[in-house]
């Protein structure tokens, strides 16, 4: 997994911790096979659901999200549908 520190930068300077996020997304494609953008977020958002300071990043993810312009994407969707894939997922990874 390559990690850009320029983008890591510029994301943790508005919404710290959602870096940590992008991160993991990427270990959902690996660990799932897959370049479905929706289903490496859902996988991102169950395993950080239950650790220690997943909290605190799903919620900077979902924040970030959740700021951006309604501007849609073949890959991910809107950014207002990912922060709520991300936030769904999340909820069902609880127990």
């Amino acid at each position: 997994v390559y990690v850009c520190p320029r983008v890591v930068k510029l994301v943790r300077k508005q919404h710290p911790g959602a870096e940590h996020f992008f991160f993991v997304h990427e270990f959902g494609h690996i660990a799932l096979q897959t370049s479905d953008e929706a289903s490496a977020d859902c996988w991102a958002a169950h395993e950080l659901a239950t650790v220690r300071g997943g909290r605190r990043t799903l919620d900077a993810a979902i924040a970030l999200f959740r700021s951006r312009a309604d501007d849609t994407s073949q890959r991910y969707g809107s950014p207002q549908d990912r922060a709520e894939r991300i936030r769904r997922c999340a909820a069902e990874a609880l127990p």
